[in-house]
C-alpha cells in the first residue's frame, strides 16, 4: 500500500493509516488520495478511501479494526520507512498479537519530538533564544527530573532483579536527557543539517528584537546587533509546502508563474512580518533554500547579483522593495529622506569595440572609387569586401551614426541593408543565424503564450489567430504575431524620469503598448509612417531602429526597417528583425528601453549571443530556461 505524499509503500493497511497521522499530520477526515498504480482518485475521509481501498485493489484484507480517532504527534518530522517499521514490528496485522518492545526506536521518536518541540518554539515570535532555553531547562528540572525520581524510588524499592533495574535505568536515562539532539545550538543545527533540513546556513545581521532565527556564535545578548540565520523553509510553511506547493511540484515536475509569486508572496510577508531587514545574504539563503526544494527552479528567477555596488535582481528582492514603498505611501512605516546619487555608467553595449582589426593594404584606390564614384551593386559589394576591416576600425572611432553615414554614404543605398550582412559577418563570424531551428523554437514560444500571456489585448491577437484557417495564414502573419506578443510576455520593467516646464520630476512607466511601438509599428500607408517619424522627432528622443509594417498585423503588406532617416525594404518579418539586430551591434547601439527585454531575449534565443555588458533580468532567465527543457 503507498502513500500518496511520499510513495512510501506499506505492507498493511494498519501500517499505512499510522504513518498518514503520524508523519504526515492527516485526520478521519483530510482529503485523501489513492497512490495504487494509475488509480488517481481522491476522497474526502479515511473511512471512505478505507472502503476503496479494500474494494478495487485488496478485497482479500479484512480491514475490520477501528481507526484510532486521537491525534498523533510527530508531523513534521522525517517519516521513517516502511522496512524500519516492519522490521521492529511496531505494527502488525494481527491486533491480539504481542508487539514487542523497541527500546532504540522509541528513544529516538522521543529525541526528535523535543527537536519539533525547540523547533517551534523558534518559529513563534514570542520567544527568544533565551527563552527557548529556559523553556527546555524548565521542563527537565521540573517536570522530567521530579517525574525520573519519583519513578526510580518507587522501582527501587519494588524491583530487585538486576536485568529489569538495568533496562529501567536505560529508559530514566533518555527520558532525563529529552533534549539531547537540542542540548545545544550546535547539536541542534547538527541535527537539522544531517536530516537536511538544513543544507547550508547563511548568517546575516538583524536587529536585537523578537525574530523567528536561532542566534548562532557566541554568547551576544548584551550586543545591540545580532547574528541570525532563518529557520529552515520546511519547517516554517510546512502546510504551504506539504499540501500544496510540494504535491504540485511532486506532480508537474516544476512550478508555474501563479505559484512562484505565491511562494515569494508566503516568504516577503513573513520577513515583514517579523521586521528582518533584507540582505544580500538573506536573499540568496532563501533562493538556495528554494532551488534545494525544487530542482527545476533556476535561482536567478528568484535572487541575481549583478557586481559589487548594484543592488540584486529577482523576485524576492522585488517583492520585498515593492511591499516596502507600499507601506510608506500608505503611512505603515516612516518615510526615510535619501539624497539622490548620480552615478554615470558608460559601458559599452558590446564587447566588438575593444578589438584591434588591421587595415587591408593598398586601398586607396577602391576607397576612392567608394567616396567619389557611383558603380553596379556587385562592384560595390566586391569593394566593400575589399575595405571592411579598415571600415570597422572608423566605425570604432567615430562619435556618432551621423559621421558613419557620412563617411560611408553607400549604407543609404535600397540595399544597403547587404552592406551591413557583410560588415555584422566578420565582427561576428561565429553566430548562429535566426533562421537556424526558427519553425522549432516558434511553436515553443506561442505554447508559452497560451499559458502565460494575461494582457487582453493580447489575448485576442492570439486567439484571433488560432481561429483563422490556416490557409490564410502565411509565415510573415505568424511571425508578426509572435514578435509582437512577446512584449506581453516581457511586460516592461523599466521606467524613465522626465522632467515637466518647471523642473517638477516625474517617473514614467512603460507600458506593453510602449513597448510594442519602440519594435514594431503599423500603418495604412507610407505617408502615415512619415507622419509618424515625423512626431517622435518632434519629442527630441534618439530614435532606434525599428520595424515599419504598412498594412495590419494578419495583413502585412510592406515590411521596412527604420535606421537614422534610412528606410529599407525587405521581404519578410525575420529579415526585419535581423537587419535590425545586426544595426544595433555593428554600430554599437543601445537596445530601447521600452523593449529592452524583447531585444535581450531576440538576441539570447534566436542569436545565441550572450554578452557581459547584458542587463540582468530574472524573467528573462526564467523563459529561457523553460523554453530550453
Amino acid at each position: 500500500m503507498i502513500c500518496f505524499i511520499c510513495g512510501l509503500n506499506f505492507g498493511n493497511w494498519k501500517a499505512l493509516v499510522c504513518h498518514f497521522k503520524i508523519f504526515h499530520s492527516l485526520k478521519s477526515l483530510s482529503t485523501y488520495r489513492c497512490g495504487e498504480g494509475n488509480c488517481k482518485q481522491s476522497f474526502q475521509s479515511l473511512a471512505t478511501f478505507k472502503r476503496h481501498i479494500h474494494a478495487k485493489h485488496f478485497p482479500e484484507l479484512q480491514l475490520n479494526f477501528q481507526i484510532p480517532e486521537q491525534p498523533c504527534t510527530n508531523s513534521s518530522l522525517p517519516s521513517l520507512n516502511a522496512e524500519t517499521i516492519n522490521k521492529n514490528n511496531l505494527l502488525t496485522e494481527n491486533e491480539n498479537a504481542e508487539i514487542p518492545f523497541n527500546f532504540e526506536l522509541v528513544s529516538e521518536l522521543l529525541y526528535k519530538s523535543a527537536v519539533e518541540l525547540v523547533v517551534n518554539l523558534h518559529s513563534n515570535n514570542n520567544f527568544s533564544r533565551v527563552d527557548i532555553v529556559n523553556i527546555q531547562v524548565g521542563i527537565v528540572e521540573k517536570i522530567l527530573t521530579p517525574i525520573v525520581s519519583m519513578l526510580k524510588k518507587v522501582v527501587g524499592d519494588e524491583i530487585k532483579e538486576p536485568i529489569l533495574l538495568s533496562k529501567f535505568h536505560r529508559v530514566a536515562s533518555v527520558i532525563e536527557n529529552t533534549f539531547l539532539y537540542c542540548s545545544t545550538e550546535y547539536r541542534l543545527l547538527d541535527w537539522l543539517i544531517n536530516n537536511e533540513f538544513l543544507s547550508k546556513i547563511n548568517q546575516f545581521t538583524i536587529n536585537n528584537e523578537i525574530c523567528p532565527v536561532q542566534h548562532i556564535g557566541e554568547t551576544i545578548f548584551d550586543e545591540k546587533n545580532t547574528t541570525g540565520a532563518l529557520l529552515p523553509l520546511k519547517f516554517q510553511f510546512k502546510k504551504y509546502f506539504e499540501q500544496g506547493i510540494l504535491e504540485y511540484f511532486k506532480t508537474h515536475n516544476k512550478l508555474n508563474d501563479g505559484i512562484r509569486a505565491t511562494l515569494v508572496d508566503i516568504l516577503i510577508a513573513q520577513v515583514l512580518s517579523q521586521q528582518i531587514p533584507m540582505s544580500v545574504s538573506l536573499a540568496e539563503s532563501l533562493a538556495n533554500q528554494i532551488v534545494a526544494m525544487f530542482k527545476t527552479e533556476v535561482k536567478d528567477t528568484y535572487f541575481m547579483k549583478i557586481g559589487c555596488n548594484k543592488n540584486p535582481k529577482g523576485k524576492l528582492y522585488s517583492k520585498y522593495y515593492n511591499s516596502v514603498r507600499n507601506m510608506k505611501n500608505t503611512g505603515l512605516i516612516p518615510t526615510t529622506i535619501i539624497k539622490n546619487k548620480i552615478i554615470n555608467d558608460k559601458t559599452q553595449k558590446n564587447g566588438w569595440f575593444e578589438k584591434e582589426f588591421v587595415s587591408e593594404s593598398e586601398i586607396d584606390s577602391i576607397l576612392d572609387v567608394l567616396k567619389y564614384n557611383d558603380t553596379t551593386f556587385p562592384e560595390l559589394e566586391s569593394n566593400w569586401k575589399a575595405t571592411v576591416n579598415y571600415r570597422l576600425n572608423d566605425i570604432k572611432n567615430s562619435g556618432s551614426t551621423t559621421d558613419i553615414l557620412k563617411n560611408w554614404k553607400q549604407y543609404k543605398v535600397p540595399y544597403g541593408h547587404k552592406l551591413i550582412d557583410i560588415d555584422y559577418n566578420v565582427l561576428f563570424p561565429t553566430n548562429i543565424n535566426i533562421y537556424q531551428d526558427f519553425k522549432d523554437k516558434s511553436d515553443k514560444i506561442f505554447k508559452l503564450f497560451d499559458e502565460k500571456i494575461k494582457d487582453l489585448n493580447s489575448r485576442k491577437i492570439l486567439d484571433t489567430l488560432k481561429n483563422t484557417n490556416e490557409m490564410n495564414i502565411n509565415d510573415n502573419v505568424n511571425n508578426c504575431v509572435l514578435v509582437y506578443l512577446l512584449h506581453a510576455l516581457f511586460a516592461p520593467t523599466s521606467r524613465k524620469l522626465t522632467r515637466d516646464e518647471q523642473g517638477k520630476k516625474n517617473l514614467i512607466k512603460y507600458s506593453i503598448k510602449d513597448s510594442q511601438d519602440s519594435f514594431i509599428v503599423f500603418g495604412e500607408s507610407v505617408d502615415v509612417m512619415q507622419q509618424h517619424l515625423e512626431q517622435l522627432k518632434s519629442r527630441g528622443d534618439p530614435i532606434q531602429p525599428f520595424i515599419l509594417i504598412v498594412g495590419t498585423i494578419f495583413h502585412p503588406k510592406e515590411i521596412l526597417v527604420y535606421f537614422d532617416t534610412i528606410m529599407y525594404k525587405v521581404h519578410s518579418i525575420l529579415r526585419s528583425i535581423e537587419v535590425c539586430y545586426k544595426i544595433f551591434h555593428l554600430f554599437n547601439l543601445e537596445y530601447p528601453s521600452q523593449s529592452s527585454i524583447v531585444w535581450l531575449f531576440v538576441q539570447k534565443y534566436f542569436f545565441g549571443v550572450t554578452s557581459p555588458y547584458d542587463s540582468p533580468h530574472p524573467k528573462l532567465v526564467q523563459i529561457l530556461s523553460e523554453l530550453k527543457n
